[in-house]
């Protein structure tokens, strides 16, 4: 495609940014915190505040941070900041030896059986509110929807059936409140943020995120309290069930209320929020690229036609979705263009040395996934789209500077979970409707998650 024909918006980083610039980006658009240098060199080192800031987009340095020496670095303050009042010490702000023991405890709850098991929950859930969308509409019109907003309230219901078993609306919309009053309360910076940042660490968070954990721990530890002892997994109905049976190497103490408190909020966290932006950017590139739009409902879709195309088809398997190499490699290249976990921040707790290159003490260690899916030096047309960048021989293949879900030890736990959840949400979206875009396309901007700066209407043509 000409760069003429190409319907994404440009991607125009500024030549230098300066003090006054970067303290703008962590107020309003962290993207603008990174020049156009950021684009082109791997490394990128430069001091503003006091403090020497380092971009990192080579995956062997990614790896070397990330992986191999990983010990010698942690979470940054303004990540553990505004994720501390739901997450608390979950695993994702978890260092250390605590991390270890989590993770080790955890995985078991996200193994591919345990996830095959919540796809027609997955299904079920995702055709209920297609339908309801296209109802809106008189028979056999066009409807048109705010998808982001539709799909945050998809993936909430997702989660609260898959992880709580809650299927009352007047819970669901409790957690729903819970999610934005959080996401509220850490979309932006603070006063405290940048004393934190810049002086004292030990400052109080804002009162408004302390009474939001307050609340949120509160209303978990009663969800716990109404649920009876379990102590077989096989007997789980969801993942806090799951959570609460599991032992360490299958004996042990269970994870304490606390405990699953935390990692109830980083799944919300990670799995609601961030699962219906990759989404929204997924089904936006679905609207910009129609005929990619047909090659994926083909493949998700087999056997749709005219005559049965007002019926639901029946859920997939596990497999079924794992071969799905055309609808998973236009997932990866949405997510490279659009990761919705954009920035890693990593403070170095030692002097680290990667060869020559000397990352001091106290350093912000940048690794953006943002940048290094849209590097120069890592891919051909890095702002383009195009999903054969992923197939070789019929098979998907992503490459080192694939990391949309992290990489090294601490990637996201749930991936395998996020991916099966947006493919099953597609296949109920694409086997009912066109779907097309009214407006203009919005630009990404980057606060918390990777979020557009418009919601423009999509429109949902019935087949």
């Amino acid at each position: 495609m000409s760069a003429a024909a190409d319907p994404l918006p440009p991607i125009r980083p500024a030549q230098s940014v300066g003090a006054l610039r970067l303290l703008q980006a962590f107020r309003s658009d962290v993207l603008g915190a990174f020049g156009a240098d950021a684009y082109s060199d791997l490394r990128v080192s430069f001091r503003r505040f006091g403090r020497r800031f380092i971009f990192l987009s080579d995956p062997e340095d990614i790896h070397h941070v990330l992986n191999t020496h990983i010990d010698r670095y942690q979470a940054n303050i303004l990540a553990e900041r505004l994720l501390e009042p739901l997450t608390g010490r979950g695993i994702v702000l978890a260092e250390g030896e605590e991390w270890t023991q989590l993770h080790r405890r955890l995985i078991p709850a996200f193994q591919p059986r345990h996830i095959e098991r919540l796809i027609p929950s997955f299904h079920a859930t995702a055709a209920h509110h297609v339908a309801s969308w296209c109802a809106s509409a008189a028979d056999g019109a066009a409807t048109e929807r705010n998808l982001l907003i539709d799909f945050r309230r998809l993936t909430l219901d997702i989660i609260a059936r898959s992880m709580l078993s809650i299927e009352d609306e007047a819970t669901t919309t409790q957690l729903a409140d819970f999610a934005s009053a959080a996401e509220s309360a850490g979309a932006l910076l603070r006063w405290q943020d940048y004393v934190a940042l810049l002086v004292w660490k030990g400052i109080a968070q804002p009162a408004e995120r302390q009474a939001i954990g307050v609340r949120w721990r509160a209303w978990i530890q009663g969800l716990l309290d109404r649920r009876p002892p379990l102590d077989d997994p096989d007997q789980a109905r969801d993942m806090l069930d799951l959570m609460r049976a599991t032992r360490d190497d299958g004996s042990g103490p269970p994870l304490s209320r606390e405990a699953i408190c935390d990692q109830i909020g980083t799944m919300l966290s990670a799995g609601f929020a961030t699962t219906a932006l990759a989404l929204y950017w997924t089904v936006l590139m679905l609207a910009l690229f129609p005929e990619h739009q047909s090659a994926v409902r083909r493949e998700l879709c087999p056997g749709r036609t005219a005559a049965n195309a007002g019926s639901t088809m029946p859920p997939p398997d596990m497999q079924t979705l794992r071969s799905s190499p055309v609808a998973t490699a236009f997932l990866y290249e949405s997510l490279r263009l659009y990761p919705p976990a954009y920035v890693i921040v990593r403070e170095a707790k030692v002097e680290d040395r990667i060869g020559d290159f000397r990352i001091p003490r106290g350093a912000a260690v940048v690794v953006s996934p943002w940048l290094v899916h849209r590097h120069s030096a890592l891919w051909s047309h890095p702002h383009g789209f195009d999903p054969g960048r992923f197939l070789q021989g019929g098979r998907v293949v992503p490459p080192k500077a694939w990391m949309p879900f992290g990489t090294g030890p601490r990637v996201c736990i749930g991936t395998a979970f996020a991916t099966m959840e947006i493919l099953v949400i597609l296949r109920c979206l694409l086997e009912r409707c066109s779907i097309s875009l009214i407006g203009t396309p919005p630009s990404p901007i980057g606060r918390v998650t990777l979020l557009p700066d418009s919601q423009p209407l999509f429109r949902l043509e019935p087949l």
